[in-house]
């Protein structure tokens, strides 16, 4: 462990050793549910001899976050349990991109050289008002809380988490129920995968019916929708990676993140979904009907299986560490 806070000295009532030492056992009985395979401190003090001191500091620093999270949250009330949970998580992603990738406060980085030159920049293009709103959004582009949440989910989540993250927000949207892209193409010859709805419906006219549910936000017109779902394995159009990245970003930002802000920002809890439950005729997901940034929305993310997918990635973020370490 050596390299690790190099200001912390030996003190009246504990050497330098004694204390990293503690902070070890603090540190391995924090992470005890995620790091399941290592057995004692020793073997943590191995795992982490792989990351740079830094990392090794982070990993310990945000120790005690990772164990309210996945130890303790039954011993919070249950009406601010799940806002408790986004926000304690969006606060360890903040932290360990602010490590990892630079992120800084708006306050900080707007001391920087760097926002001086643009802001330059940018009032010889625009009024004082249109020049501050191009700092701001070259902040958020680069450093903001938003865009290391979002990267953290498209770096660290599994495909197939995110894919499930996708589908679980679902926005109003027209689309053509019970028609598969091989119809299409029988009906217009030339059609091709860029083409509109609109240009489809202008083409057909009354051979093909316009509905409207609330479907991902991925939702094409080659996939199929029958009683407002669709149908991964018929055809999924999240097999396009760009596509992919663009709408987890795109339900990170309004979903969870969304809701973080609003209970840190406007005092208005999260709404989650009680999860998948069963009855006699299998299994079913419960849904959540809800107002975002003046727009109707329906998701069926619940707490559970948010936090699961987060204790994976937490673990990839480390191990990702230890590769590069090596």
């Amino acid at each position: 462990m050596e390299g690790i806070y190099p200001n912390l000295k030996d003190n009246r009532f504990r050497n330098r050793k004694s204390t990293l030492d503690m902070w070890l056992k603090e540190t391995f009985d924090h992470w005890r549910n995620i790091y399941s395979d290592i057995s004692s401190p020793d073997e943590l003090a191995k795992y982490l001899e792989q990351l740079q001191p830094k990392e090794r500091e982070l990993f310990i620093d945000v120790s005690g976050f990772v164990f309210m999270l996945f130890n303790e949250l039954d011993k919070i009330p249950s009406h601010v349990r799940e806002a408790v949970a986004i926000v304690v998580m969006c606060s360890i992603i903040e932290r360990l991109q602010a490590t990892r990738k630079g992120y800084v406060s708006l306050d900080n980085w707007l001391k920087k050289k760097e926002a001086a030159q643009e802001l330059e920049k940018a009032i010889h293009t625009s009024d004082h008002q249109g020049a501050l709103t191009c700092l701001v959004d070259l902040y958020h582009s680069k450093h903001g809380s938003t865009q290391a949440v979002t990267d953290f989910f498209y770096n660290y989540f599994s495909r197939k988490e995110q894919e499930s993250l996708i589908r679980d927000y679902c926005v109003q949207t027209k689309c053509l129920p019970r028609m598969l892209g091989i119809r299409l193409q029988r009906l217009i010859p030339e059609f091709s995968n860029t083409w509109t709805l609109q240009k489809i419906v202008e083409r057909l006219g009354d051979q093909i019916r316009v509905e409207e549910d609330f479907l991902p936000v991925c939702y094409g017109v080659t996939c199929y929708i029958d009683y407002g779902r669709c149908f991964p394995d018929i055809g999924c159009r999240l097999s396009d990676s760009r596509l992919l990245e663009k709408s987890l970003r795109r339900v990170v930002r309004r979903l969870v993140y969304g809701y973080r802000n609003r209970f840190v920002h406007h005092a208005s809890w999260p709404i989650l979904s009680s999860g998948e439950r069963k009855d006699d005729k299998g299994s079913f997901s419960s849904t959540v009907f809800d107002l975002v940034d003046d727009t109707v929305i329906k998701h069926t993310l619940d707490l559970k299986s948010l936090l699961t997918a987060f204790q994976s990635s937490l673990r990839r973020f480390f191990e990702a560490s230890a590769s590069v370490g090596q």
